[in-house]
């Protein structure tokens, strides 16, 4: 994602968060994470590197009000 500002590649980074909240193919997120990405929540624990981090993101996801495979559902947005 190159000669892209910072506001057209956090856009495109919450469109492809959204998609990923819908299907779950955490890979697509990839591109936004270095391999060495840090998660620390401030609850005294920390994640380190994409994989530790995105099962904790995919498990904070799962809490919410998913939908379900197959199923159609409202377009959701973090910025618009």
């Amino acid at each position: 994602m190159l000669n892209v500002n910072n506001l057209e590649l956090f856009q495109a980074y919450a469109d492809a968060f959204e998609e990923t909240y819908v299907d779950d193919n955490w890979q697509r997120l990839e591109e936004y994470f270095s391999a060495d990405v840090i998660y620390a929540p401030g609850d005294g624990t920390e994640a380190v590197g994409r994989t530790k981090v995105f099962t904790r993101l995919r498990a904070g996801v799962d809490d919410l009000d998913r939908p379900k495979a197959g199923a159609r559902a409202a377009k959701r947005s973090l910025c618009r």
